[in-house]
């Protein structure tokens, strides 16, 4: 059984991810544009990125980018495959943040978006899910969801 890739933004992860995480059902995604949460490792390919976004990383964090060594560092800045400007129609432009976490999921080929979100992601999500394919779920409002979606 292959692990589900899981994208948590800032307010989607909640401790009882760590289980499935390490039960090796899911592996948990994130880039850290935002708030740190040291309890997530698993990298996610950057969206938009821009010099100060490297502030919330460490130099050995930066591997974790790049998980399957696929991409070139210059590749990683360039965002390849990257929805920015069609998720940005559909969330809106105010939310840069909120468009750059799904789109960063979307480009690290995660399957699920745990957010805290309901407005601009969560009220959005079947469009959202329509052009990337990331189906997203309000945390914790929709945890048993989550969990009938990973079986």
């Amino acid at each position: 059984m292959e692990k589900i890739r899981v994208y948590c933004d800032t307010g989607g992860f909640i401790d009882a991810l760590r289980a499935l995480e390490q039960e090796g059902k899911i592996s948990l995604h994130q880039f850290k544009y935002e708030n740190r949460n040291k309890k997530i490792r698993g990298g996610a390919i950057p969206s938009n990125l821009r010099y100060l976004d490297f502030q919330n990383h460490t130099y050995g964090e930066l591997n974790t980018l790049n998980p399957n060594g696929l991409l070139t560092y210059g590749q990683l800045c360039m965002s390849i495959g990257s929805m920015l400007n069609r998720i940005l129609e559909i969330v809106g432009t105010g939310n840069l943040r909120d468009v750059q976490h799904l789109d960063s999921a979307q480009m690290t080929k995660c399957k699920v978006f745990l957010t805290s979100d309901k407005n601009d992601i969560g009220s959005n999500k079947k469009e959202l899910f329509s052009l990337t394919g990331v189906q997203v779920f309000l945390m914790p409002a929709e945890w048993n969801d989550f969990l009938s979606y990973i079986g």
